[in-house]
This record gives structure tokens, sequence and C-alpha cells, in this order.
């Protein structure tokens, strides 16, 4: 969702995620671009 809201790349949607989190004091874990790409087409409807 941040990725179509900021318009941003895997890879910046990845970074933005984990400084906000890190700001935040989260411990929580980041799926790395790879898996965010993978989820992308199957939350687009589309398959690889």
């Amino acid at each position: 969702m941040l990725r179509l809201v900021f318009r941003l790349t895997l890879r910046q949607a990845e970074g933005f995620e984990v400084g906000t989190l890190r700001l935040l004091g989260q411990t929580l874990r980041v799926p790395d671009h790879t898996t965010l790409s993978r989820r992308s087409c199957s939350f687009a409807g589309r398959q690889l």
C-alpha cells in the first residue's frame, strides 16, 4: 500500500518500511523486495 501511495519501487518501499519501523522502535520483519514482487503479482490477479 505504501508503494502505491508514495509511488516507490519495491526496493525503495522496503527501505522506507525498515526505516519507519526503526524510527518507531519496532522490531518487526519487513519482507525483501523479491517477496514483495511475488505478492504484488498475486495481489493484482496476475500469475508469474
